[in-house]
């Protein structure tokens, strides 16, 4: 596992054109060591029935990325439900997209590509998350037993969006699992996610971007995902 390809999930703000991410010492820099700020929103929507960003019944998509660029947002983390990013050939919901017809009748595939060039020609970046599993964000990256799904399942959906989006530059990199919580420790979630890089890496080999690691839940903090207190400093 290459360490200088995980990141801690930070508050991350300048667009950088490069083809190449690492984090090194809390920052993310380029392939000549520039450091990239970034200053960004999540863009809800494709984690639930609607299969595509929220808002596309009041506005078009160009309306929201034109309004993020105005105001110097340079990066969108896209949280994705593990249904879709297994199945990338599930359909947008026409009902969620009534003011830009661009995004009717396609899948959730063409879909993403057109947000990836959209948001190109307006230098944001990228991050996908899988989300939610069976519509409901999990305490681990698998879900419960009658499902059959473990950490392994959630690796093949990161390696399906890696292996369709990855010739996109503006592809930053991959949240592994959003908000860990419940009982699980940081020594159990380190281990989980050694094992889901060296699975994507050996998948995907060409893949140039950061993976964002997030916390797990700490008592008696109740924040999912936001705790570091028990990490090793090794």
């Amino acid at each position: 596992m290459n360490l200088l390809k995980i990141i801690i999930l930070l508050v991350l703000s300048t667009l950088s054109q490069c083809i190449e991410y690492f984090s090194r010492y809390k920052n993310i820099v380029d392939h000549k060591n520039n450091v990239i700020h970034l200053k960004g929103i999540n863009f809800f929507g494709f984690e639930t029935s609607c299969n595509i960003v929220h808002g596309l019944w009041k506005n078009d998509m160009d309306f929201y990325l034109d309004l993020l660029h105005e105001h110097k947002f340079n990066f969108i983390r896209l949280p994705i439900a593990y249904e879709s990013a297994i199945d990338l050939d599930i359909k947008v919901n026409n009902h969620c997209v009534t003011k830009d017809p661009s995004f009717q009748d396609i899948t959730v595939r063409k879909a993403i590509h057109m947000m990836f060039e959209k948001m190109k020609d307006r230098h944001i970046f990228m991050l996908l998350d899988i989300h939610t599993l069976n519509n409901i964000i999990s305490e681990k990256p698998y879900g419960y037993d009658y499902n059959n799904i473990y950490h392994t399942d959630f690796s093949e959906g990161i390696v399906n969006l890696i292996q369709e989006y990855n010739r996109h530059e503006n592809l930053l990199g991959i949240d592994l699992k959003n908000e860990p919580h419940g009982d699980i420790t940081f020594e159990e979630w380190e281990s989980i996610v050694s094992i889901m890089i060296d699975k994507i890496e050996s998948s995907v080999d060409s893949y140039r971007g950061v993976y964002f690691v997030e916390g797990v839940q700490q008592p008696p903090s109740s924040a999912w995902g936001g705790s570091f207190s028990t990490m090793s400093p090794n």
